[in-house]
């Protein structure tokens, strides 16, 4: 079987010092884009896995050296499809064809597709009929949102959600930077010595729905994408900036060419941004191809829908 789980970005994200656990909880607007990767699960003998990336026109590309060195039972996907035939109390192996479409360690959470996809495909190769969001959340904080998949406002450690209503199609594109990606760990190790943002109470981990979420609600299901734009915010993204200043520049060429929004990607090293249109979408994308820090321009739709079953 072969499954598919999108991509993310976050529409907002506000993030709180580190708990007694050591991690931080956040109060965050998800949207899943149109930017999917795909697993394919093969009944085996043993566990093997193999990793092919291909950019939106389908053409193979190298496989960064961080991918290329896993060993399959490091490698996220293999973890959740290997979870779950345990959980199942089924006795068994796999190969995973995996294709990915995401950018890696992009703060848009390709490897949680991964590991949503391969649950979904796990599931339906061995005929395994339970449920499986504890598992998820296990696995990572974001795949619970990869299965999911659409808009949804995400608390705790962006593991519980809460659907949000209609949203409008958006166009964006997403710039993701030349090199190596960012750690999330070190991202987030950066924003602590950084001292708290300055994110209004209201918006804050913890407290209840407030205006913000109205606001965003609103702006979400509004044709008119200008009233997201001006939503959009990142409280990782000086961490970010201040981990990788050139990303700076990428985030200013883009509003300069006619973005609505711009800001890093979740802890980064990708950009993203609002277009008011399609046309609009190929022209920030173009500029920011001809910039020397970035590796990789994608013009995307989304929301899009979660996890699911492509072939049989």
């Amino acid at each position: 079987m072969k499954a598919s789980a999108p991509g993310k970005l976050n529409v907002t994200l506000a993030c709180s010092s580190p708990d007694e656990r050591g991690y931080h909880p956040l109060r965050t607007v998800f949207m899943a884009v149109g930017l999917r990767e795909e697993v394919e699960v093969i009944p085996a003998d043993r566990w093997s896995l193999q990793t092919t990336m291909v950019d939106s026109a389908g053409n193979e590309m190298p496989l960064p050296a961080e991918l290329s060195a896993l060993a399959p039972q490091e490698n996220l996907a293999v973890r959740a499809a290997s979870a779950l035939l345990q959980k199942a109390g089924i006795r068994g192996a796999a190969q995973l064809r995996i294709t990915k479409r995401v950018p890696v360690a992009g703060g848009m959470a390709g490897g949680s597709a991964d590991a949503a996809a391969a649950l979904v495909a796990t599931a339906a190769t061995f005929a395994i009929d339970q449920d499986y969001s504890d598992l998820a959340r296990q696995l990572g904080a974001d795949v619970p949102f990869a299965l999911a998949g659409n808009v949804a406002l995400g608390t705790g450690y962006g593991d519980r959600l809460q659907p949000i209503g209609q949203a409008a199609a958006r166009h964006w594109v997403f710039a993701s930077a030349a090199g190596q990606g960012l750690s999330t760990p070190t991202v987030f190790r950066r924003f602590d010595m950084m001292g708290q943002p300055h994110t209004p109470p209201w918006a804050l981990p913890g407290t209840a729905a407030g205006p913000l979420e109205e606001q965003l609600a609103s702006a979400l299901a509004d044709p008119d994408p200008r009233p997201l734009g001006q939503l959009m915010f990142n409280d990782l993204q000086p961490a970010a900036l201040a981990e990788r200043p050139a990303l700076a520049q990428v985030i200013e060429v883009a509003r300069d060419s006619g973005a609505l929004g711009a800001q890093v990607s979740g802890s980064g090293p990708t950009v993203v941004a609002l277009a008011e249109n399609g046309e609009q979408a190929r022209k920030i994308g173009s500029a920011l191809e001809s910039l020397p820090q970035v590796g990789r321009v994608v013009v995307i739709t989304g929301p899009a829908g979660g996890a699911r079953i492509e072939r049989e």
